[in-house]
């Protein structure tokens, strides 16, 4: 179990579950690193919203 120090990504997803705008960095194994202020939304979001209809 990690500490509440140690957990960013539970903290981005609480600030985003919260209306805060947050940006997802993922690193990759091969040093690939994407950055996004969408994709965490899509966690939360209803899906006609999401698909924009």
């Amino acid at each position: 179990m990690l500490s509440d120090s140690q957990d960013a990504y539970g903290h981005q997803l609480y600030d985003c579950f919260r209306g805060k705008k947050v940006v997802e960095v993922v690193e990759r194994d091969d040093g690939f690193i994407h950055t996004s202020a969408i994709y965490p939304r899509y966690y939360f979001g209803q899906v006609r919203e999401l698909a924009g209809t």
